[in-house]
């Protein structure tokens, strides 16, 4: 890994972490919440199969239970 990559790399995870804060006061946050399982957010760094998902939210229109990523 070069510098100009590592760089990059903390600067996108910065820019992750101040979306998931300020979620509500974005755009997407007034159509979409970020996952939640139990009541607790897990949508940050969301495990797949393929690698962790950085942001998973749903729509504000799909009823609570309704959906699962599984």
């Amino acid at each position: 890994m070069q510098v100009g990559d590592q760089l990059a790399f903390q600067m996108e995870k910065q820019l992750e972490d101040f979306l998931v804060h300020n979620w509500a006061s974005t755009s997407l946050g007034q159509e979409y919440d970020i996952y939640t399982e139990d009541g607790q957010p897990v949508g940050q760094q969301y495990p797949t199969d393929t690698g962790p998902m950085d942001i998973l939210a749903i729509s504000k229109e799909t009823k609570p239970g309704s959906w699962s990523p599984n």
